[in-house]
């Protein structure tokens, strides 16, 4: 199959994915039809794995390709693709909706995740009908086989698990750890600066304070009734599955991620040694590149710019590889005020040509 037939087929796909929503929208408000419509969303994902596995290899892999991932949703309104279209050449936006619909399918699923869904899909909607030129939308770590789900469980489990004193399986760190004392007697204090448990967290903090602020946090994703272990293990294995699988997703792929989510981030970063890309250095340095730029862009100023003159403008600074070109992994504060810099030229040779 010739990659412009692949291409079209991707773009065919991204119309019926907006048909699909367009219909499924008012089922997924209904607490009567809801179920339905999140196994379509899932079947539909499914029939077309085939074709984006082949996009994914022989096109993704093989060009300068940056994703979105990690982020529950994408704001469109707000700006939020100008910073993402900085770098790369494609763009995907890592759909959350098809796992999201799975995971709301199964028991005693918290209410704030039944209504990440149809948010979802209204934020889908509007990069298919707003950004399609620029932004593709495919489920980047929703298509894994069962097999290669159970194997990735089996390795965050032993991450997880590292981070403690001679807690050997999870069974035997759920009866351990069911308070906060537990938890505090039993985990391996050389990782303390390691984690990071919620966005914000401060390593300077007391662990005791850390853990507060992390139930506080597990208590309003899961709801009250659990225990020290339960929430502990929520702030902390979760995250840890998504950055090892943004990193699956970084090898299968070749692509960079954009990581909002500063729990996310830390977590590739901390675990990204445990991989080898065969280029880890280029992987590291673009991924502090672009996650760095993201933060210091200011929307703001550039939102009075169709997509495509930023796209044009953006192109024409060259702004990508002069990021590359001042960054110096060696020094991060010297590489950090000159990317800085970069950003602010970058906005105000915008503004001065607007």
């Amino acid at each position: 199959m010739s990659n412009k037939i692949l291409e079209n087929h991707i773009m065919d796909i991204q119309v019926q994915y907006l048909d699909l929503l367009y219909l499924l929208l008012p089922m997924l408000e209904d607490d009567a039809y809801r179920y339905v419509a999140q196994d379509c969303i899932s079947a539909f994902w499914r029939k077309n794995k085939h074709i984006i596995d082949l996009y994914l290899k022989y096109i993704v892999k093989e060009k300068n390709a940056v994703f979105y991932t990690a982020a529950t949703f994408f704001d469109v309104d707000n700006g939020e693709h100008y910073p993402f279209l900085l770098m790369g050449d494609i763009h995907i936006f890592d759909d959350p909706l098809a796992k999201y619909s799975e995971l709301c399918c199964m028991d005693n699923v918290p209410e704030s995740y039944m209504n990440l869904v149809p948010t979802c899909a209204k934020d889908n909607i509007k990069i298919l009908e707003q950004l399609n030129d620029e932004i593709l939308i495919l489920p980047l770590r929703f298509l894994g086989s069962k097999s290669e789900e159970e194997d990735f469980c089996s390795v965050t489990e032993k991450f997880f698990l590292s981070f403690f004193k001679d807690i050997p399986d999870i069974d035997t760190y759920f009866k351990r750890c069911k308070t906060e004392q537990n938890i505090i007697d039993n985990f391996n204090y050389k990782h303390i600066d390691s984690i990071c448990l919620y966005d914000g967290d401060n390593g300077n903090l007391p662990f005791d304070k850390r853990l507060k602020i992390a139930f506080d946090e597990a208590k309003r994703i899961m709801g009250d009734g659990h225990t020290a272990g339960d929430y502990f293990y929520c702030m902390l294995y979760g995250p840890l599955q998504q950055a090892l699988d943004i990193l699956m997703t970084v090898g299968v792929t070749g692509a960079i991620p954009l990581i909002r989510y500063s729990v996310a981030l830390h977590n590739v970063l901390m675990l990204l040694p445990n991989f080898d890309f065969g280029n880890n250095k280029e992987v590291r340095n673009r991924l502090l590149i672009f996650n760095a730029a993201y933060r210091f862009f200011d929307t703001d100023r550039v939102k009075h710019l169709s997509t495509k003159e930023f796209v044009i403008k953006i192109k024409k600074f060259n702004f990508e590889n002069r990021a590359i070109e001042c960054f110096n992994d060696e020094k991060d504060l010297d590489s950090i005020k000159s990317l800085t810099n970069l950003v602010d030229e970058l906005l105000k040779t915008i503004l001065d040509n607007k």
